[in-house]
């Protein structure tokens, strides 16, 4: 794993690829990160943009590594998606990796939890882009 707060994520893909990059990247953050998944995907790899946390509009996109590289670039949402689809999805992740989850093999990163009762200093916390992970908030005693 890398924390892309102390270094560029892109070139540690680079690196511990040995150069090839990668063949697939799911991506969230939008057009911060845009040009940057270009250059990390090896040839015929895919971009799957499933959000735009940093921004929708890309200003300089390098459009050639889609082209030269063979890339393929997908756009996916669960928002739109229908709640029987949503629902086949989340059994179909539980059943593949609920065990793993179980057993320790893969674990949630939890930055931080907060009481409901401080929800604001949790919402602070995710505004100032703090967190490295989920930021948790509980309710009740449990």
């Amino acid at each position: 794993a890398f924390n892309y707060k102390t270094g560029s994520w892109a070139d540690w893909v680079l690196e511990t690829t040995g150069g090839a990059g990668v063949d697939l990247v799911i991506c969230c953050v939008g057009a911060p990160y845009f040009n940057d998944n270009l250059h990390v995907l090896a040839p015929g790899g895919r971009l799957v943009m499933l959000g735009f946390l940093g921004g929708a509009r890309v200003e300089h996109a390098k459009l050639a590594h889609i082209v030269l590289k063979d890339l393929t670039i997908i756009g996916s949402t669960l928002r739109s998606k229908d709640p029987d689809y949503k629902a086949k999805l989340a059994q179909d992740f539980a059943n593949r990796f609920w065990d793993d989850f179980s057993s320790g093999i893969l674990s949630p990163v939890v930055d931080s939890t907060f009481s409901h009762t401080d929800i604001h200093q949790a919402h602070e916390r995710v505004a100032q882009n703090l967190n490295i992970g989920k930021v948790v908030v509980t309710f009740g005693s449990g």
